[in-house]
């Protein structure tokens, strides 16, 4: 994992996410421009289990968050940008409807295109695991 800072309401919502012997082994963070400052950036975190993002909310007030199970991912999409990119999971079950995507934005490229073959290996280990 990355040597990210992070925040201390966000590292304990994370830490106490965390299930036993579970590592990580990815931290992106978004970066912000402009009146984006509002909001807290969203931390993305891939384990050897599943993938945690955490956003902040308007002004800093609160943190949700969402766990995705790699069995759920049905397809990843990373658009690459002039400054950023932006990247998305797509789960069992989401509607096909683009206006519903909840996109990462301001990701570094190379550190999502790490992430997304990082999460790509974890489908296939999935996979071939509960294969019969």
């Amino acid at each position: 994992m990355g040597s990210r800072k992070i925040n201390g309401r966000i590292y304990e919502i994370f830490e106490s996410l965390l299930e036993s012997g579970e590592t990580v082994k990815y931290h992106l963070v978004e970066r912000r421009l402009g009146g984006a400052r509002m909001l807290e950036p969203s931390n993305v975190f891939a384990t050897d289990r599943r993938i945690i993002i955490i956003r902040g909310g308007i002004l800093r007030v609160h943190q949700d968050f969402k766990i995705i199970g790699y069995d759920n991912i049905t397809e990843i999409i990373l658009e690459n940008g002039i400054f950023f990119s932006r990247l998305h999971f797509t789960l069992q079950g989401e509607s096909a409807d683009p206006s519903n995507k909840k996109w990462l934005v301001g990701l570094n490229y190379k550190e999502a295109l790490e992430l997304v073959k990082f999460v790509n290996a974890m489908i296939s280990k999935h996979h071939r695991e509960t294969k019969p």
